[in-house]
């Protein structure tokens, strides 16, 4: 429940804030005025699989929705 070297955020259009959580592989997204945040990417440790990133780094989100990630070590 708390981020590990965040290193890039991001906030879209809707005014949710994306968080490239590196260390603990994953990207979280905080909804506009909520307090917990959820896993959007990754989350299942480091690894090389579809469920899984390794250092992600860079984010963007566009504006259909579509979470884009730079997976560092993959």
């Amino acid at each position: 429940n708390q981020l590990e070297s965040p290193t890039f955020l991001f906030v879209d259009a809707e005014e949710n804030v994306f968080v490239s959580d590196t260390v603990n592989h994953r990207v979280m997204k905080w909804k506009k005025n909520e307090k917990f945040g959820e896993i959007v990417a990754g989350g299942k440790g480091k690894g090389d699989r579809r469920d899984q990133l390794a250092l992600p780094s860079g984010i963007f989100v566009d504006p259909c929705g579509n979470l884009y990630v730079v997976d560092s070590d993959n």
